[in-house]
């Protein structure tokens, strides 16, 4: 759990190697929820080294192998996941949304935030809140709140971009 441990420290760079061999482990012993959710762990830690390219595409397994085994607590983080790379990708209206698709799947499912996911998601949200204004960020989760599992799925998946902080901060 060192590379776990790292990641939350911000040592992206020392944290790479052993959430790379971590995944190539879990993928050589055909584990699938243990390689989707290493891929994720994998992704995250990508995406904070700038590589967000590569941390969209180990999302991207990550949520399709979660939703193909029905695993919906952790589809949940992913999405949560997803939604600040989306801010990152210039998708800033997308970003809300999946936060309350993510939340809306905790809901339905009886699942509660765990500690380390609360505060990623507080660290997270803070710029797009500070970007898009509170009003309009509460008006995108209550969009993602209403969102299916499917429909949020879709969203995340989609690879349309154009609606992000570029476009917010030039007023559109």
């Amino acid at each position: 759990y060192e590379g776990l441990v790292l990641r939350e420290e911000g040592r992206f760079a020392e944290a790479l190697p052993l959430l790379e061999a971590r995944v190539r482990r879990a993928e050589g012993r055909g584990r699938r929820h243990r390689s989707a959710a290493y891929g994720f762990d994998l992704g995250l830690t990508l995406h904070g080294l700038g590589d967000l390219e590569g941390a969209w595409s180990r999302c991207e397994g990550s949520l399709r192998a979660f939703w193909e085994m029905g695993e919906m607590a952790t589809l949940a983080r992913v999405l949560d996941g997803m939604a600040a790379l989306a801010w990152d990708r210039g998708r800033g209206a997308d970003a809300p949304r999946l936060w309350g698709g993510a939340e809306a799947v905790r809901q339905r499912h009886g699942f509660f935030w765990a500690p380390v996911d609360r505060a990623r998601f507080e660290r997270c949200s803070a710029p797009v809140r500070a970007a898009l204004g509170e009003a309009v960020f509460a008006a995108a989760w209550e969009e993602g709140l209403a969102l299916s599992v499917e429909e949020a799925v879709a969203l995340a998946l989609s690879q349309e971009r154009g609606s992000g902080r570029d476009a917010w901060a030039k007023g559109m």
